[in-house]
């Protein structure tokens, strides 16, 4: 609950911590998706050209011209999407209550399906979509971050950190599993 005090200017939050590990796993758990989908895209295209090639030799490792460009959509594109979308979401009035939750289970839902069925056609859609997740997400978790009402004034500076700690958490978690939990070797 927030109370506010007009005389000071002073906003209080009695449920801070609550607040801050909500936010704090909702960025872990985008993070890890979404820095761990696009480290496992390379991956991905070796894994498809090994694949096509047939045997397990230095032609199926190269990454083509064409695949680093699919790389930069999956990474460039659709992370500018992500962020036009939810800056519309956010413009339309949806709250944090609705984007975040529809964003972290379109991106969990895709990032299960990436792990599980490595061999399918659908995987670079997945990986889009959940890039796209993790942009909206990403925009939603960053304006809390900043959010003096939803911190409190007076813990705004350290529960803020607290939560952006398991921001970075995630980013760690993310580059961990891609390099050593890679479905396609």
């Amino acid at each position: 609950a927030v109370v506010s005090t007009q005389s000071t200017g002073e906003i209080v939050v009695t449920d801070v911590v609550s607040r801050t590990v909500k936010l704090g796993i909702f960025s872990l758990v985008l993070n890890v998706q979404g820095r761990g989908t696009i480290l496992l895209l390379p991956n991905l295209f070796q894994y498809r050209n090994q694949q096509t090639s047939g045997e397990m030799s230095c032609e199926g490792a190269i990454i083509h011209t064409s695949q680093f460009l699919l790389i930069a959509l999956v990474s460039g594109v659709a992370n500018v999407a992500g962020k036009i979308i939810g800056f519309l979401l956010k413009a339309k009035g949806v709250p944090s209550k609705v984007s975040q939750p529809i964003a972290a289970t379109l991106s969990t839902t895709c990032y299960g399906f990436i792990v599980f069925q490595p061999g399918t056609a659908w995987l670079e859609v997945c990986m889009v979509l959940i890039k796209i997740a993790f942009s909206v997400g990403m925009l939603e978790a960053i304006c809390i971050f900043l959010d003096k009402s939803y911190f409190g004034t007076d813990n705004f500076v350290k529960y803020s950190g607290i939560a952006a700690a398991f921001s970075q958490l995630g980013l760690i978690i993310g580059t961990t599993l891609a390099a050593f939990l890679d479905p396609y070797t």
